[in-house]
């Protein structure tokens, strides 16, 4: 979001702050829960043009480019994707099998044995 200066400016006494890997200052509520740095994320699964891939101006949080590439334009501008530590990890599929539906996963690279059982 831009055009925010003025806004952290009034907000900055209330907040506290960090610094990313790049410098950038970040800002939190004093109170927020903050989560381990050495807890591993969640896997998270994301619908066809999920914002996490496509809102972001800078992506190399949650894709490095050759990552990127292999999956970008497998099943369309950007399939169903998953994410396993808060990194595009591959893409998932669903389709019908009679009464049910079956989810198809599709990694781009070699998942560890907890990464594939959380998947």
């Amino acid at each position: 979001m831009t055009h925010l200066d003025e806004a952290f400016a009034r907000l900055r006494p209330e907040l506290v702050t960090f610094r990313d890997e790049r410098g950038r200052e970040l800002f939190d509520l004093p109170d927020a829960p903050r989560p381990d740095p050495d807890l591993l994320a969640p896997v998270r699964f994301l619908a066809d043009f999920d914002n996490v891939l496509l809102a972001h101006a800078d992506r190399s949080r949650f894709v490095d480019d050759a990552t990127r590439r292999r999956l970008l334009y497998r099943e369309g501008p950007y399939p169903s994707s998953f994410l396993v530590d808060g990194k595009l990890a591959g893409a998932w599929y669903a389709r019908e099998s009679g009464t049910a539906v079956e989810a198809r996963v599709d990694a781009v690279r070699p998942l560890r044995p907890p990464e594939e059982e959380a998947v």
